[in-house]
């Protein structure tokens, strides 16, 4: 029997091969069954599964939908043996397998012995409920999400008709008509649970519930009907206006984001710049606001231009956080145009630290939300949502005395409200007709007294039942 050296020394590969191969440089949109179809003109495959939980659609953001680079997927197939492994890897070397992209798919013998596919237990019930319209919620989105981007997305799939966007307590969600149930299913299967952009923008999808098809009325930024190109191109009145804004302001403030993401730079700045605002919004009202994301230090507001303010949180995560959570909402019917700033922190001017009349406030330990007890409670943080939760109530608080507060530090009226216990304390969830005038309120009540308690007011994605 030859050693080892021997075997080396006579050209003899002694490496074993696994019979299940390692695919790189798949583009993001083919499914499985894409997949399967184009490696069986080489060879044939038992099991084929797609590694899509670590990717996203597109590997980078651009605002055009033309230039958004797509990304690509890996996979791991499994042949009938490792001979046949083998011999399909020299083939794929000698002719390449190409995709759309014009990229050879790469492909190399896995680390694993075999593909293990755990069972799905809700297949079959899923199944029994499809349909051609999927709801789709976006979890973290980061970049703007317009009918635009989740056309480009969900076309690869087949032909998308109609796409509704809208916002609901738990976030911002997407009604997607596609022309054939097979064809949602599809999109469904390959995207449900993955980014479009790197670390943001997570897709989560179910099939609706809706029997009818969509209703467009106008094609805009967040509705669009692809079955009837007669339709206005904008919406009408304040909402076109609103919807544009938030969108203009997110791409304002992605773009610095990305900006020194790409340069190389960390971000560990402490302060945000927040310009846009009306100048009638006082620093108290921004510190309420801005603290819903973290432990604010300091607020700033320039007296020549009293449209822009800075706000210094105690720790660079606070500060990304805010900025995350809050761009592209409105206060008081303006966008929020927030960047980093590159002040690394607020200046105090000498003998007037403390005093509102130079613009600049300093907010203490016990004035912010996340401190003693509830430092932890910085992980259960929301996007602004037109539910409220509201704390720190004095037992003897009723509904009518809540709602005559509101009324006179916010100026609403019209307000579900439910007033509950826990372990004792009074709370109460408060739901509004829209998340801009949810928002008017928290930045309006959060701190007033009540009953000789200040009250904690907070965004919440509970629901408020009758």
């Amino acid at each position: 029997m030859k050693s080892t050296n021997d075997a080396n020394a006579a050209g003899c590969d002694t490496k074993v091969h696994s019979k299940v191969l390692y695919v790189d440089k798949i583009p993001f949109y083919w499914t499985e069954e894409t997949l399967k179809r184009n490696l069986e003109l080489y060879g044939t495959f038992s099991k084929v599964l797609l590694l899509r939980k670590r990717n996203c659609f597109y590997s980078a953001y651009q605002e055009s939908s033309t230039q958004r680079p797509i990304s690509f997927i890996q996979a791991l197939v499994q042949a009938e043996d490792a001979d046949n492994a083998a011999a399909f890897t020299q083939l794929c070397r000698q002719h390449p397998i190409m995709t759309e992209e014009g990229e050879p798919l790469l492909i190399d013998f896995a680390k694993v012995a075999e593909i293990r596919q755990p069972n799905d237990t809700n297949s079959s019930t899923d199944s029994d409920h499809r349909n051609r319209i999927l709801l789709v919620t976006v979890q973290n989105p980061l970049y703007p999400i317009t009918a635009d981007l989740m056309a480009s997305i969900f076309s690869y799939f087949g032909k998308v008709e109609k796409i509704v966007i809208f916002e609901k307590a738990i976030g911002l969600q997407c009604l997607i008509q596609l022309s054939f149930i097979e064809d949602a299913t599809a999109a469904k299967k390959a995207l449900n649970g993955v980014n479009i952009f790197p670390d943001c923008c997570c897709l989560i999808i179910h099939y609706s519930k809706l029997s009818q098809e969509l209703v467009v009325k106008t094609n805009g930024p967040r509705t669009w009907d692809f079955t009837n190109s007669n339709l206005s191109n904008q919406p009408d009145g304040n909402e076109a206006d609103i919807a544009l804004e938030t969108c203009e302001a997110i791409n304002k403030a992605a773009f610095a984001t990305a900006n020194m993401t790409n340069s190389g730079q960390e971000i560990e700045t402490l302060v945000l710049f927040v310009s846009n605002l009306r100048e009638s919004v006082t620093c108290d009202q921004l510190f309420n606001l801005f603290s819903c994301y973290g432990n604010v230090a300091r607020v700033k507001k320039f007296n020549s231009k009293p449209d822009h303010a800075l706000v210094q949180f105690s720790t660079p995560a606070f500060a990304q956080s805010a900025l995350l959570h809050l761009r592209g909402f409105t206060l008081f019917g303006r966008s929020l145009e927030i960047t980093f700033s590159k002040h690394a922190y607020i200046n105090v001017s000498a003998g007037s630290s403390k005093t509102k009349s130079t613009g600049m406030v300093e907010y203490g330990h016990s004035t912010n939300r996340f401190t003693g007890k509830f430092a932890g409670f910085s992980k259960n943080i929301n996007c602004p949502t037109k539910i409220l939760h509201i704390s720190n109530l004095d037992i003897s608080s009723n509904e009518e005395a809540l709602r005559a507060h509101l009324l006179i530090h916010a100026n609403v009226s019209n307000f579900r409200l439910k007033l509950f216990a826990v372990k004792g304390h009074s709370q109460a969830l408060a739901d509004f007709q829209s998340i801009d005038m949810a928002t008017n309120t928290l930045v309006s009540a959060h701190n007033t007294l009540l009953h000789n308690r200040r009250l904690r007011v907070a965004f919440s994605t509970q629901n408020v039942s009758r």
